[in-house]
């Protein structure tokens, strides 16, 4: 496989990986919301009760893929994983909103298990709006990195700017 081959397909496996984490997150955003408002027992505990599966085998591993792929695509491109801004700040973005997904997964777990048992017990009121509001964040989060992926800011990060002698202008392909 050549180097430009391989570039392309890590291109295309870290648009695949993300944009499936960011589809990942809509279907849970929608769950959280179905949960929180439905007026049926048995489906506010229905969309409680797969969220943590969705959790563990769909949205942790997107993420972990996307993360990985997405550093290893910019180190091995003309971007760099560090010379641009609006690459640094994708990449904080992501490790922040997968910091926040793993803190999160002790509550999704325990409505899960209460949505499976009885609805008495997914009354959970502050598991209920937490995971509404950190899905809702995440999925703010995820379109603020997809449009940076689109609009490439200008400006080089201080360190690369320093190692061209103070020139800021963007020298990406």
């Amino acid at each position: 496989m050549t180097y430009r081959n391989l570039r392309t397909a890590l291109l295309v496996a870290h648009i695949a990986t993300s944009v499936g984490f960011f589809g990942a997150v809509l279907v849970f955003f929608c769950l959280a919301v179905t949960g929180l408002l439905s007026a049926e027992y048995a489906l506010a505990n229905a969309s409680y009760a797969v969220m943590p599966r969705i959790t563990w085998l769909v949205i942790v591993p997107l993420a972990a893929m996307s993360l990985a792929v997405g550093v290893l695509q910019s180190v091995l491109s003309p971007w760099g994983l560090v010379r641009h801004y609006w690459v640094l700040i994708k990449l904080v973005m992501t490790v922040v909103i997968a910091a926040v997904l793993l803190i999160q997964t002790p509550t999704i777990d325990r409505l899960g298990a209460a949505g499976i048992r009885s609805a008495a017990e997914t009354m959970d009121w502050e598991a209920r709006y937490s995971v509404l509001l950190h899905s809702g964040a995440g999925l703010a989060v995820l379109l603020a990195v997809l449009v940076l992926s689109v609009v490439k800011p200008q400006g080089l990060t201080w360190w690369r700017a320093r190692g061209r002698g103070g020139m800021r202008e963007n020298a990406g392909p």
